[in-house]
């Protein structure tokens, strides 16, 4: 921590951020501009994961992270322009996730159309407020003066 803070201070000093120039609210809010996704070198392969995952998910089927991470796996193995090193040290972490996911606005939440009650009890409600509105509700201004 105080090693973060360290940096934080020289780099308040100095107004630099990786050799980017940088404001103070820049530096304060931490905003995108601080953010570099250099880190990645598998742009092929993301790009193959992110299509899997939209077709997937317009089909309805549940993806996951230890899907996704499992898929990144095997289409990074089967990349061609990268080193074998690069290949072999590349691990589908869940730091790797969260970055992805950010990266290509995904979220792995599963879409439910899940109720908390019935459709018989919900189908009571409505009925009720239907008959609510019907018979005891007032129709006008002068009907809620009288009663």
């Amino acid at each position: 921590m105080r090693r973060y803070a360290q940096k934080y201070r020289e780099s308040l000093r100095k107004g630099t951020i990786r050799g980017k120039i940088v404001g103070v609210n820049e530096l304060k809010t931490k905003s995108l501009v601080m953010k570099t996704y250099s880190s990645f070198f598998f742009k092929e392969s993301e790009t193959k994961l992110v299509d899997k995952f939209t077709e997937l998910r317009k089909v309805g089927i549940p993806v996951n992270g230890p899907y996704l991470k499992a898929k990144m796996l095997k289409y990074v193995k089967k990349e061609k322009n990268q080193t074998k090193e690069k290949i072999q040290n590349f691990k589908a972490s869940d730091t790797w996730l969260k970055g992805f996911c950010e990266r290509h606005g995904i979220s792995v939440r599963v879409q439910t159309n899940k109720k908390s009650k019935s459709a018989f009890k919900r189908s009571r409600m409505v009925r009720n407020f239907h008959w609510f509105m019907i018979y005891k509700a007032p129709l006008s201004y002068s009907d809620r003066k009288s009663s």
